[in-house]
């Protein structure tokens, strides 16, 4: 399928008509029969993004679609979509909290009220591989989770890798690695050394980065767009929520959050928030 911009609506007819590379992948007869339910609510003017984002295909070693292909496929209907949803939201202001992260001097950011007030006050430590937050007259500490550790989390939060549809949840672990951890995973711990969130997938480049809380939630960080200026990334929760949106002003973040602010949610924010920097490191 030929990439859509912001606008742009993928008709039932593509769906139908693209093919995907055989091989070790997805079951072709569930692939099939996705593609031809979405199709029909595409042929219906409804939104797709539904049956995409809860669709679980089975394993085949040899007959079956090439699962990057299909994934690709799937992910370039849920931006077009996006794309579409974007437009909607741009033709009147946003509702919700508003709050930016703001650099305060090398290694060193503050997370923001609209009226300025500090919330957060986040400080890199080790080249950025470890970081404390202050919040609340409290300090936080945000490390990497060791592996003689990941078995016991894993229990309380999901061992898959969130922020994909259901049947791409376990593409990171598609060699049966289902029990180890993703290596990057860093947890956020209280004073006392509890646990307070997990965050993983943060890489330069890419738009995968994203949040684990115990009780099996989580959040997402997909990213619209392709220039740093007219970029937006929303987080998503399981349950295919928005929770809330950031945009590019120079170096500041500005955020707009539109559920009630937790202080777990807060915390998020503010560890989320430079990722859409991030996501721009490669000379996007």
């Amino acid at each position: 399928m030929e990439r859509k911009g912001p606008g742009q609506p993928v008709t039932g007819d593509e769906v139908r008509n693209v093919r995907f590379p055989e091989g070790s992948g997805y079951d072709r007869s569930e692939v099939d029969d996705l593609l031809n339910r979405i199709a029909a609510e595409l042929d219906a003017g409804r939104p797709a993004g539904p049956l995409i984002q809860n669709a679980l295909f089975r394993k085949r070693p040899r007959a079956g679609y090439h699962w990057r292909a299909v994934d690709l496929f799937l992910e370039q209907l849920l931006a077009a979509e996006r794309g579409l949803q974007e437009i909607g939201h741009n033709s009147g202001q946003q509702p919700g909290t508003r709050l930016s992260l703001v650099r305060t001097g090398i290694g060193r950011r503050e997370l923001r009220t609209a009226e300025q007030q500090t919330v957060i006050s986040v400080r890199d430590t080790w080249l950025g591989w470890r970081m404390t937050l202050s919040a609340g007259g409290k300090t936080l500490t945000w490390k990497l989770v060791p592996a003689s550790s990941w078995l016991d989390i894993a229990r309380t939060i999901s061992s898959y890798r969130p922020g994909d549809p259901g049947h791409m949840r376990p593409n990171y672990y598609y060699e049966g690695q289902a029990d180890k951890k993703d290596p990057g995973l860093r947890q956020l711990l209280d004073e006392t050394g509890t646990p307070i969130l997990f965050t993983g997938g943060i890489t330069s480049g890419q738009a995968d980065g994203y949040i684990k809380f115990p009780g099996h939630r989580w959040l997402r960080f997909p990213v619209q767009g392709h220039r740093r200026k007219h970029a937006i990334m929303t987080a998503v929760d399981q349950a295919g929520n928005e929770i809330a949106r950031y945009r590019l002003n120079g170096r500041t973040v500005q955020i707009t959050v539109h559920q009630k602010l937790t202080d777990e949610l807060t915390l998020a924010v503010a560890l989320s928030a430079p990722w859409l920097h991030s996501r721009f490191d490669k000379g996007h």
